[in-house]
């Protein structure tokens, strides 16, 4: 086994026939296993399998043919499916990962790549492995667990370095064997085991993509049955769908959100949500200049705190004629229930009009910090949006939490406090918005 395998291999399966014999024994932990089995083998993901298994033996036959992969190459092949094949499982449903061939190209040609496979080519004994495995996942649960609760913060703190040490002693392992044992290691055999996976990953990337595809087309066809009754036009909302987004997940997924938001009764409004698209894309690639009374470009303003981590999705239409662009929520740290902001900008179609940071605050006994940033980004986006600096009488109104509203330049600033009820602790929301001023 030891000429088929290496040593972390045999620990690694040898702890996985530890763990299964373990829930198989206990009675508490056995009962879930046919659920468990039958959610994993349900039948879409059993085709998924099926398909990546077939996909990869295509693969792996072409390279036979080229003379790049030979039966040596099984083990590795076998292990590339089982972990990088299946794990890829889960971009094809995320459908906010739109650039995975860019994303995984560019992971492939990092030094990343390099000592992966030194780590896993140089092992220690047997013995040393069957301690190393679980000493280290013990170490990452306890990590992510740590980080979780603010009071084990700093042992959390140590027990990641003490991973990082981890990683650096097993790097400075395989340099050490590399230079020491450079004629060994510098075969065809090793550059063969080197190269079949990032080839293997980089072959299966229109797989991916298309794969990823066909999901995000059926998921966008099951959102149409919601807003188009009529059978007749949502077929012909499907055929534009296939016509216009053949291979643009993108593209397809802006659609939608178009599509949802609008008026549909004939075929005139799916041709018009496709005419919105192309505006709304040619627009953000060329922002048109928009007078400050009026307000703001909305493709500017939606990269007025992209330096601070506050990134927005594309600006959309919301409802009637109000449309909208929304970063993701940014935790203020790494606490369970963390503060943390969101940033909206909002107006019609040409021009931004309201600028709105927000906060969720959860432990207003621990709201000194989470104030104190939420000033530093509210501080940026004043600047981005008057090119001046903020005035005292703000920043004092968002380090207390008290209510303000003043005018400048023809535009109203605001903070406002709003306490939750209902909540445990009594947290709030801080909204701080920058409104042109109608006209």
């Amino acid at each position: 086994m030891s000429e088929i395998f290496n040593n972390r291999e045999i620990a690694l399966g040898i702890w996985i026939v530890v763990f299964v014999g373990y829930v198989s024994y206990r009675p508490s932990l056995r009962k879930h296993i046919p659920a468990l089995v039958k959610s994993v083998f349900a039948w879409k993901l059993s085709l998924l399998y099926l398909a990546i298994l077939l996909y990869t033996s295509i693969v792996v036959y072409g390279l036979y043919r080229l003379n790049l992969w030979d039966i040596t190459q099984l083990k590795n092949t076998t292990i590339w499916l089982l972990t990088v094949g299946l794990i890829s499982l889960n971009d094809i449903t995320d459908d906010k990962k739109t650039n995975y061939i860019r994303d995984t190209v560019v992971k492939i040609f990092t030094i990343t790549t390099v000592l992966e496979f030194l780590i896993g080519f140089y092992t220690f004994s047997l013995a040393v492995e069957l301690i190393v495995i679980p000493v280290v996942v013990l170490i990452t649960l306890m990590v992510v667990v740590g980080k979780s609760d603010v009071n084990l913060k700093s042992a959390a703190s140590f027990l990641n370095n003490l991973l990082a040490l981890t990683g650096f002693v097993l790097i400075g392992y395989a340099i050490y064997k590399v230079t020491h044992e450079f004629s060994s290691f510098a075969t065809k055999g090793t550059l063969s085991e080197f190269l079949i996976s990032p080839v293997l990953t980089f072959l299966f990337l229109p797989f991916v993509y298309f794969l990823s595809l066909i999901v995000n087309m059926e998921t966008v066809f099951s959102a149409l049955k919601f807003k188009i009754k009529n059978k007749k036009l949502l077929r012909y909302a499907k055929r534009q769908a296939l016509i216009n987004f053949p291979f643009n997940k993108k593209n397809l997924l802006r659609w939608k959100h178009i599509v949802i938001s609008s008026h549909i009764i004939t075929r005139r409004d799916i041709r018009r949500t496709l005419t919105l698209l192309k505006q709304s894309k040619k627009a953000e690639q060329n922002p048109k200049k928009v007078p400050f009374e009026l307000g703001w470009s909305p493709y500017m303003a939606k990269e007025f705190l992209s330096d601070k981590g506050l990134n927005t999705d594309y600006y959309r239409p919301l409802y009637q004629q109000e449309w909208q662009a929304a970063s993701k929520t940014l935790n203020l740290d790494d606490t369970a229930f963390s503060s943390n902001l969101i940033y909206f900008v909002r107006g019609s179609q040409e021009i931004a009009s309201k600028l709105l940071l927000k906060a969720n605050v959860f432990f207003p006994d621990k709201a000194k910090k989470s104030h104190i940033l939420f000033l530093e980004y509210a501080e940026v986006l004043f600047v981005a949006a008057f090119n001046e600096a903020m005035p005292k009488n703000i920043k004092d109104a968002i380090l207390k939490g008290k209510n303000i509203s003043i005018e400048i330049e023809k535009k109203t600033v605001s903070l406002a406090k709003d306490i939750w009820p209902s909540h445990k602790f009594h947290g709030y929301n801080l909204e701080f918005t920058i409104q042109t001023n109608r006209q």
